[in-house]
């Protein structure tokens, strides 16, 4: 096995604690982000001390991290840029596609699970009903009924 795996920080993890290795204390796991990639599920490091390497980060790099954004994350999610974004923003109206409530940068970008393409920008409240439903037409019409019987 590798030195990670046999490393003095591994020492000691069970089932409910692990060892940050940068300030050595054992902690809960609920304690660590969850990180799906990683052999235990869970970040190397604790979240104070995740947090706090990530803000040295940006303050000794602060050209990249201006564009590790909320826009980087949709690049990687959804294969948009920013200005494809800010074009669907616009061609929307700055509207969500569903209730037209205004919105912005915030905006949810919805798109189909199944093939991951998307389908416009929604406000908080429409992408959280349509994810509740799991884009389920046969459900959305039961709603649509209930509520119009109400």
């Amino acid at each position: 096995m590798g030195k990670y795996t046999e490393g003095m920080y591994f020492k000691g993890n069970t089932e409910t604690h692990k060892r940050c290795p940068i300030c050595g204390e054992l902690k809960e796991r609920s304690e660590y982000w969850k990180w799906k990639s990683r052999k235990d599920g869970l970040a190397a490091y604790c979240i104070p001390c995740f947090k706090k390497r990530n803000e040295e980060w940006a303050k000794d790099n602060p050209e990249k991290a201006k564009s590790s954004t909320i826009a980087t994350s949709r690049k990687i999610k959804y294969g948009i840029s920013r200005e494809q974004y800010e074009q669907m923003l616009v061609n929307q109206n700055n509207c969500c596609a569903i209730c037209n409530k205004e919105i912005g940068w915030e905006a949810a970008v919805d798109h189909c699970h199944t093939t991951n393409k998307v389908r416009g920008l929604l406000c908080r409240n429409c992408n959280l009903g349509l994810g509740g439903f799991k884009d389920n037409i046969e459900t959305i019409r039961k709603a649509i009924a209930y509520v119009k019987g109400l």
